[in-house]
């Protein structure tokens, strides 16, 4: 994603985003400009229908403020499932050496066995997203 993208994205879509996120957390414009030292009328205008474009610098200050991951606005912006979320949280967990085996693993398997592999993800990322321990069941 180039800089282009990403300040379209930004424009576009953040304004709904943060309404989203302070309706979520309970937190009111005039609590989020003491907490960021944003200008109110900046962040209403960010949050109006016709919203004006943010800053990138805004933008971190903002999502810092507010406790949200990047990739979570992203995640909402490109209208992403919530399994890709769940394998980015089960691509972090791995170690070098686990993600090492999956890509030998999908580089040599055939498409039976892909199959079965992405199967097998899916069922961990739905006990990700279900918030499951899956070394509670595995025990």
């Amino acid at each position: 994603m180039n800089n282009k993208d990403m300040i379209t994205i930004l424009n576009c879509e953040f304004g709904n985003y943060l309404k989203l996120k302070l309706e979520d957390k309970d937190l009111s414009i005039k609590k989020l400009s003491e907490i960021t030292g944003i200008k109110r009328s900046i962040l209403y205008k960010i949050t109006a229908k016709d919203s004006r474009k943010t800053s990138f610098q805004e933008f971190i200050i903002i999502m810092s403020a507010i406790n949200e991951d990047i990739d979570d606005f992203l995640d909402y912006a490109l209208k992403r499932p919530k399994s890709v979320k769940a394998a980015r949280v089960l691509l972090q967990r791995l170690t070098k050496e686990e993600l090492s085996i999956l890509l030998k693993l999908l580089v040599h398997a055939d498409r039976h066995d892909r199959e079965f592999l992405f199967h097998m993800i899916e069922e961990y990322n739905r006990c990700i997203l279900n918030g499951k321990n899956t070394e509670t069941n595995n025990k």
